[in-house]
Order: structure tokens, then sequence, then C-alpha cells
């Protein structure tokens, strides 16, 4: 694999939520972009701790609470491989590989439960478990397919004011790149790096 290709798999892989990202993922994007930082300070509004807290208060307790400690679960190994990758300056090949081991484990498990139910919403799985399922959706660049199905679920839930226009976006452009057409909100980038593969 061409070492462009090996680094937009681990960006493709990472999320580029901010309020997601730890400070090791987060520079990098920062460095790229120096007014988001600024930007979302000037935004609270649309803060991901904004949004926790209102969706918290609108839904109580989670109807299935199984399923939120199963997400959260997933979402653990998923995180620690992200942060493997991104201290190692994406330079790691071993920690590439282990992220993606995670992700195609996590993808077993939660493929099945996304053609049984759909995707999790926070009344089912809390705040916490649905942020989990978020991720775990995005870092399941393995099955494009499955991605694409998700979307529109995603986008009903936007409109009924569940999840960010950040999150339907950062997916549409997943989905678009996986389908070889230009991004629509220029979410995703590719790492220049010297990493042969």
């Amino acid at each position: 694999m061409a070492r462009r290709s090996i680094f937009r798999a681990v960006l493709l892989a990472t999320s580029i939520v901010a309020s997601h990202a730890s400070d090791a993922v987060h520079a990098p994007i920062e460095q790229r972009c120096p007014g988001l930082s600024a930007w979302e300070s000037a935004h609270p509004q649309w803060s991901e701790n904004n949004q926790a807290a209102r969706l918290t208060a609108a839904f109580g307790k989670p109807t299935n609470p199984q399923l939120r400690r199963q997400l959260l679960a997933m979402v653990k190994p998923d995180q620690a491989a992200r942060e493997a990758v991104a201290k190692s300056g994406f330079q790691s090949q071993d920690a590439l590989k282990k992220m993606l081991a995670v992700d195609a484990k996590n993808l077993a498990a939660f493929n099945p439960i996304i053609q049984r139910q759909g995707f999790p919403k926070p009344s089912q799985v809390g705040v916490d478990g649905f942020k989990a399922a978020f991720l775990l959706i995005q870092h399941a660049d393995l099955d494009p397919v499955l991605q694409s199905q998700v979307l529109p679920q995603l986008v009903a839930l936007h409109d009924q004011g569940m999840i960010s226009g950040s999150g339907v976006a950062l997916l549409t452009d997943r989905v678009l790149r996986a389908q070889g057409k230009p991004q629509r909100y220029g979410s995703q980038f590719d790492q220049d790096t010297d990493v042969q593969a």
C-alpha cells in the first residue's frame, strides 16, 4: 500500500470532530486551520457540551442500558487506538495496524446492531452511548455501504435536533469519498508523510 493511501486510511478513520478529538489529534487540525479554536470559542451554541446537556435533559435515562454499555465498551479501544496513532505523529505502522484491527472488530459487532434496530438514538443509549455510536459509524470505513445506509438515518436525527450538522457533514464527506466523489463540506484530508508501506 502506498504511503499516502496508508495515511489517508488513518485520517479517514480518525474523527475530525474537535470535541471528540484529543489534543494530540486536534493539533494537526489546528495547524491546518488556525482559526478553528477562535471560531469554536465564538460559537458556544455549536459546542458538543451544549448539545449534550440539552439532549441529556430531554431524554433522561436510556431505555436500553445494555446497548449503551456495549457501545461505550467498543468506543474505548477505538479512541485508545487513535490516540496511539496520533501520539506517533501518524508515523507508526504498528499503531495503524492495531487501529484498523480495532475498527474491524468493532464493525463486526456494530453492523448487526444497526441492521437489527437502526442507528441507536439518545433515548435508547443516552448521550454518551449516542456519541459512541457516532464515532463507531465514522470509523466504519471498512464498510462504506453501511456508512451510506446510516447517513439518511443521521440526517433524520439531525432534522429532529438530535445530532449536529457537523456530524452529518463528517459522514456525508466520508460516504462521498468512498464513492470516489468530491467532498461536500471538506472535512476529510490527507496527511502528507514520508513513511513507506
